[in-house]
């Protein structure tokens, strides 16, 4: 039921939440006379009354504020008020009579005030209750003195006979309405002169108070919103002519009803939004008459009138001044004012009577700290996104409750919290803010935001999480009108409340509860502080546990008592018991009749139940979370069972058969509370292992994995089946990845990451001491394990990287996830290789190792590259492939070298050797070819160009001293070689390759030369020779033109002297000079001296050493090096002039030049002397090879 009225300028809304009536009663009047002092005869009106009533929750607290707060946990922190109706009346009353004593207990919970209803004479000076103890000493040192009657306030205390008598007359008129209503006709009494019997039933059976008309409201008072109980009868419904109206008692004698009865009844009927009350008149109990009035005209009565407004503004005004000074969650403060006194006061007793309350002396500690629980659960799984406000009443529960008697609340406390500091997503990097999170502002402290943040802006610090909680006290207490002022006034004068906006404009400083912020490490370390507190609960109560269940084990029982068994009985029809029992068998019989078993129905085993036990206890597990009996309900129901922590201890004749029982219960919440905080442990660590990795602490990395480990491994101990939860098995897959990528990173600053490796700090110690106890030697231990090896990490990573790739989880990452797994996988095997390819290489150097051996290494090796190009190829990285490629080339060529070493010298590529040769060639040539255009990638592609040039260089060099032997085919094969060899020189004509493609290529023409000269040798056919000689040409000119561009000058005049030689050896070895013609034999002998006086600049170059520095004697197939070229050159000068005298012998300046070649000749040792001397002669020769001698 929702509505709302207006009276005056004052509005008003107030739904119904709950009520104890199940549907309304239409109002109907009793007959004149009625006495009222009797109940009605008829009981059906009394049967009237209980069906239409519904039995009320059972209680969480015996504080009715905290019941209901209880009750709608979704209203605290949004309302402003949790209260009864008696209490809010009896504050909106104070200023029109100081004469009534005010007794209120107030808590915070956010934003909202638990108001709860203090009664000075039945706790304090009547009842001597120890758990008040602290408060009675308190008041009467301190507030008694205060007050000026103190003796005669303490005897005052009974309720007046008269009160009582009314109220008897006011729940008789309430039973006279309801049979009225029933039978639609009046009532009479129970005559005196009856049988008492009777009478005294009928009393005992009728309520003697209002509570089947309990009903629960939400009322909003203008801007105030106030959940609050009431008592007050209404009837009405359908088709009634008062379709909502109260009942009133008055005594006709009585004065007009005066301003505190008048403004009780309206509010009564405002909170409850009854638009009319009936006034039933009596004269000593004997009805007299009914008059019915609006709610909205009782503030305008004779000798009670008031001002809405005015009701109003007090009741803004002690609201505000009651939040301003009940500043911090979890104090009990107390609203006080004694009877005729003009000011009312709020003490903080919590913080006042600190030195006088023992531990769990205050009664409201536990049901406050429980409700701060239990509040705070609610918000967290409801959804809302109120962290600051959850965290605030957490940490308020476990302010306020003793860890060893609530210690499955306060580890699912301490769970909660952690998980707000570091939530599950944030293994995905999931934060509100990469690394300095935060949220918007809490709406359960927004109250009065303009004035609030106008005077906290200055010295309002954001969510630190180092921030200390007398800090937030200081900060809560602190007023707007001065910065300097070190304490609020908590009292206020009643003429003060009745000036609007009095005491709000002394400032209403609200409490700014810590959000959830920090760095990535600061969040972390928080998390850590809250696990390692909750793990310490449970395993301080685990071991409580234990020792009760061996003390229960020891406990000697009585000879003369049965000890239970275990088992379930064999017959448990309960109609048969039934049936026996009313047969006459005693129930108090010592002796029973034994129970024969139903051959034709099975015995029942005493697990079939415990199965379905467990069965349902797992169910609601996985349904909740860590405390799941700590109040995920609104209300707790009279069948629910209590903790286990808090459970009765059984009587001797039950404790043997409890003891499993209970054993299970409390493993069930422990283990479950367990699992969840090492979940988040395993969490956490792995959040600070990824930081730590980001910023290339490796060690620091993989001590964290370690923990974050050993921490998940523990959680299959306390859970089946977790690999069907999707949440481990990507937590799984991600620590298989980050280990991986730390085991690859950790080299090769060892020595630092070893020592950040073995640090342990006591907070880390504590939790993983916590992970022991469930797994103490961990199988995954590999992955963390510390090697100084770069082999082992590179094994482990590529395991690592290899599982991860095949869990489930990671196919259900995005895509680039995948790829840079499968990128990494890639990477770690080609470094691998790469390390096993160095120690292939040691192991042959040594060579002290069988050959099975070493190719089973470079088999490993070859199988990590191929896996390592599958990938790339598969992810379009054609450039790592290419250098994989490059990788299996050099493989094959160790294993080539392998084998090689182990043939004997003459045998040139034995089969096996020829096809690793052979592969490593492939190889190369598709890395060359796989590299992309990217100019960053030419220099692969060169050292790609490099490899395959040497490669068929070195192939042909094996050739050296067996070209003139070897057979046609071995010959067609090395020119093949060479000339293969310079096609991949021509193509490495980059920097810094171009020097040595160049000289390569240089030799190779030369060895071409040389290859063809050997084949012109055998050849026999005239066009094939001819065909040779200009190749030879070629190749030697080719030759000549790359050594000149080297700058090798020595270079030049070898392999000029070399084709000169070999010019006059074929003209000799064939028909001779003789037989040639004089013209040709005189062309012949002229471009031996031309090509020869060429070398001029050779020769300059060489003496003033111009030469470039790089020139080194390089092997060719000739068996001549060009440390002796200059001698051979002037042994060729001088053949050649031997035979230019013979047809110009008398040619002076042929005989001068060939003097000289024989003076310079005996000078050869004297490279000094002889450059200058050779240099002339060059240049004279050409000048003599333009005259008339040698045409």
């Amino acid at each position: 039921m929702a509505s709302s009225s207006s009276v005056s300028d004052v509005k008003s809304t107030a739904v119904v939440k709950y009520s104890s009536v199940k549907w309304p009663l239409q109002f109907s009047t009793i007959g004149l006379n009625t006495d009222l002092n009797h109940p009605p005869t008829d009981p059906r009106g009394l049967t009237v009354y209980f069906d239409r009533s519904i039995p009320a929750n059972s209680n969480f607290s015996k504080f009715l504020s905290v019941n209901m707060a209880h009750s709608y946990q979704d209203l605290v922190g949004q309302v402003d008020v949790i209260s009864s109706s008696k209490s809010i009346k009896s504050l909106l009353k104070m200023p029109f009579s100081s004469s009534p004593q005010i007794s209120i207990m107030v808590h915070r919970l956010g934003k909202t005030l638990l108001l709860e209803d203090f009664d000075i004479v039945k706790h304090i000076i009547r009842k001597q209750a120890e758990e008040w103890t602290w408060l009675r000493n308190y008041y009467y040192d301190v507030i008694a003195k205060e007050e000026k009657e103190k003796q005669s306030k303490c005897l005052d205390g009974s309720p007046a006979n008269r009160e009582a008598i009314l109220n008897n007359m006011y729940m008789n008129l309430i039973r006279h309405s309801f049979a009225a209503s029933e039978n639609g006709e009046a009532c009479t009494v129970v005559a005196a002169q009856n049988d008492p019997d009777q009478l005294n039933s009928f009393r005992n059976t009728f309520s003697k108070d209002l509570k089947g008309f309990h009903h629960e409201t939400l009322w909003k008072f203008q801007d105030i919103s106030m959940l609050i109980d009431s008592d007050l009868p209404i009837f009405g419904g359908g088709s009634s002519r008062r379709p909502c109206i109260s009942l009133r008692l008055r005594d006709s004698r009585s004065p007009p009803i005066n301003i505190l009865t008048g403004l009780d009844y309206w509010l009564d009927n405002l909170m409850s939004n009854v638009p009319e009350v009936a006034m039933c008149y009596h004269i000593n109990g004997f009805v007299q008459k009914y008059e019915v009035m609006k709610t909205e005209d009782i503030p305008n009565l004779e000798n009670s009138s008031f001002d809405p407004n005015e009701v109003l503004d007090i009741a803004q005004n002690i609201m505000s001044f009651i939040k301003r000074n009940a500043a911090v969650e979890g104090h009990t403060y107390w609203l006080y004012k004694s009877e005729n006194d003009e000011m009312v006061k709020l003490y903080d007793l919590t913080d006042l009577c600190k030195d006088k309350i023992v531990t769990g002396e205050n009664p409201f500690t536990v049901p406050v700290g429980l409700l701060c629980h239990r509040v705070a659960r609610n918000l967290r799984t409801s959804g809302q996104r109120r962290n600051a406000d959850s965290r605030a009443m957490f940490e308020n529960c476990l302010r306020l409750l003793d860890d060893t008697k609530y210690c499955q609340e306060c580890a699912d406390a301490h769970f909660h919290l952690s998980d707000m500091w570091v939530p599950d997503k944030s293994i995905n990097d999931i934060w509100q803010e990469k690394r300095r999170i935060s949220e918007p502002p809490s709406d359960l402290y927004d109250e009065d935001s303009t004035e609030s943040d106008d005077s906290s802006k200055g010295d309002k610090q954001e969510g630190s999480p180092d921030k200390t909680r007398s800090e937030t006290v200081k900060k809560a207490t602190r007023g707007v009108d001065s910065s300097n002022e070190k304490e609020m006034k908590n009292s206020v004068a009643l003429k003060e409340l009745v000036v609007r906006g009095m005491v709000k404009k002394k400032a209403w400083q609200t409490v700014q509860a810590n959000r959830i912020a920090g760095t990535t490490d600061e969040r972390c370390r928080e998390a850590l502080s809250h696990i390692r507190k909750g793990l310490n609960c449970i395993d301080k109560d685990l071991i409580r546990v234990k020792n009760e269940s061996e003390l229960l084990k020891q406990q000697p029982h009585s000879p003369s008592r049965v000890i239970p068994l275990p088992y379930a009985p064999l017959n448990i029809n309960t109609k048969d018991n039934n049936q026996s029992s009313k047969g006459g068998t005693p129930q108090g019989s010592k002796e029973q009749e034994p129970q024969m078993c139903n051959p034709l129905t099975p015995i029942p085993m005493p697990y079939h139940q415990k199965a379905k036990e467990e069965a349902s206890r797992n169910t609601s597990k996985a349904s909740s979370s860590v405390g799941t009996s700590s109040g995920t309900k609104e209300t707790r129901t009279a069948k629910t069972k209590p903790s286990a922590s808090h459970a009765p201890v059984p009587d001797e004749r039950t404790r043997s058969s409890t003891a499993n029982k209970e054993t299970s219960e409390e493993k069930s919440w422990h283990f479950q509370a367990k699992f969840q905080l090492l979940k988040k442990a395993s969490i956490t660590y792995f959040v600070l292992a990824k930081e730590f990795f980001e910023i290339k602490k490796f060690g620091h990395t993989l001590r964290h994995l370690r923990y974050a480990i050993h921490c998940f491994e523990a959680l299959f101990e306390l859970e089946v089946n977790l690999m069907k939860d999707n949440q481990i098995c990507e937590l799984q897959a991600l620590l298989f990845y980050l280990a991986g990528q730390t085991r690859i990173s950790l080299y090769p600053n060892y020595t630092a990451a070893r020592h950040d490796f073995e640090e342990l700090g006591e907070e880390e110690a504590a939790i993983l001491h916590s992970a022991q106890a469930v797994v103490p030697n961990p199988k995954m231990a590999w992955m963390y394990e510390w090697s100084p090896s770069l082999h082992t990490n590179l094994l482990a990573a590529r395991d690592l990287f290899k599982r991860a790739s095949q869990l489930p989880a990671v196919s259900k990452k995005p895509i680039s996830f995948q790829t840079t797994l499968r990128k990494d996988l890639g990477a770690c095997l080609m470094n691998l290789g790469s390390v096993q390819t160095d120690i292939c290489k040691d192991k042959i150097l040594k060579n002290d190792e069988p050959l099975d051996t070493i190719q089973t290494y470079i088999t490993k090796c070859m199988e990590n590259f191929t896996q390592a190009i599958s990938i790339f190829n598969t992810l379009g990285e054609r450039n790592m492939a290419a250098h994989n490629y490059s990788n299996m080339g050099y493989m094959h060529n160790l294993a080539a070298a392998v084998i090689h070493n182990r043939l004997p010298k003459d045998v040139i590529l034995h089969p096996e050797e020829r096809e690793h040769v052979f592969k490593a060639i492939e190889y190369y040539e598709k890395s060359a070819k796989s590299y992309e255009g990217d100019e960053s990638y030419d220099p692969y592609r060169q050292k790609a160009y490099e490899t395959l040039y040497m490669q068929y260089y070195q192939m042909g060099y094996q050739y050296t001293d067996k070209v003139a032997n070897c057979t046609d085919e071995d010959l067609e094969n090395l020119k093949d070689y060479l000339q293969k060899s310079l096609k991949y020189c021509t193509l490495a004509i980059q920097e810094p390759f171009l020097m040595k493609s160049t000289s390569t290529a240089a030799n190779n023409c030369l060895n071409l030369a040389y290859v063809v000269e050997a084949e012109l040798f055998r050849t026999k056919n005239m066009t094939r020779r001819k065909h040779l000689k200009q190749k030879l040409v070629e190749y030697f000119l080719k030759a000549i033109e790359l050594y000149k561009l080297l700058k090798w000058p020595m270079h030049q005049i070898f392999t000029v002297t070399l084709w000169m030689e070999g010019i006059l050896s074929e003209a000799k070895n064939g028909a001779g000079f003789g037989s040639i013609n004089l013209p040709a034999r005189k062309k012949c002998l002229r471009n031996i001296l031309c090509h020869i006086s060429d070398l001029k600049q050779a020769i300059d170059d060489a003496s003033s050493g111009k030469a470039n520095i790089e020139e080194r004697p390089v092997y060719i197939f000739h068996k001549k090096d060009f440390t002796g070229a200059v001698d051979d050159m002037l042994g060729v000068l001088n053949q050649t002039f031997s035979a230019v005298l013979k047809w110009v012998s008398a040619h002076q300046q042929v005989k001068d030049l060939y003097k000289r070649t024989l003076r310079m000749t005996a000078m050869k040792d004297d490279l000094v002397s002889l450059y200058p001397l050779l240099s002339d002669f060059l240049s004279d020769l050409k000048s003599a090879l333009a005259s008339d001698p040698f045409h």
